[in-house]
């Protein structure tokens, strides 16, 4: 199956989602924290910091952080090589974690 596929009962295949965001705020403390107004704004920090990357990282992102695909498979979704789009990962992740010191500065 590939992306974009559906299974045969018309679902999109289960994928186990890769950590979101492993690594890019190493000062958070993992675990649950209760949604507040504070931890909503920041939600909507990250979520206009993701939508502000270029296109490809964004989508290379998107495909391996929150879908869960692995670089192979996005290598073949995308018709990139896996090198590529572990550079575009790296890359993505680098801006992001860059960006968001950034907002957590101020």
């Amino acid at each position: 199956m590939h992306y974009g596929e559906s299974g045969p009962d018309g679902a999109a295949p289960p994928r186990a989602a890769a950590p979101f965001l492993r690594g890019l705020c190493p000062t958070r403390k993992p675990g649950r924290h209760p949604a507040t107004a504070d931890t909503q704004l920041q939600a909507d920090e990250l979520l206009a910091l993701l939508q502000s990357l270029p296109t490809g990282y964004r989508t290379v992102f998107n495909l391996y952080a929150i879908e869960g695909y692995s670089h192979p498979e996005i290598a073949e979704a995308l018709g990139i090589t896996e090198g590529t789009s572990k550079s575009q990962l790296s890359k993505a992740r680098a801006l992001l974690q860059r960006r968001l010191h950034v907002v957590m500065a101020s």
